[in-house]
């Protein structure tokens, strides 16, 4: 991953997304505040739809809020000595 924030692209937070998102098998907070932190790029750098070429796509930026969420609340209860292990989620709607 870049040093400089300025470089990532959206390949490199997508990359660090897939990287990180077993953050809740690994029982990782590294990996949860890695997931969080690519998470909070993707929303702000991926468009909510793209068209080109006579096709249209939706990204499921709802999916990627709930996950960071879920990052997020793995973390406040493995820096607050709460429960190490949590249960996966399914985001799939």
């Amino acid at each position: 991953m870049p040093e400089n924030y300025a470089k990532w692209t959206l390949d490199d937070v997508e990359q660090a997304l897939l990287d990180n998102a077993d953050f809740v098998e690994a029982q990782s907070l590294a990996k949860a505040k890695a997931f969080s932190s690519a998470a909070a790029r993707w929303l702000i750098m991926r468009p909510t739809n793209a068209s080109g070429d006579g096709r249209t796509v939706a990204f499921n930026v709802q999916q990627v809020m709930q996950m960071k969420q879920h990052a997020e609340e793995v973390i406040e209860q493995m820096t607050t000595g709460g429960v190490r292990f949590l249960g996966t989620r399914n985001f799939r709607g």
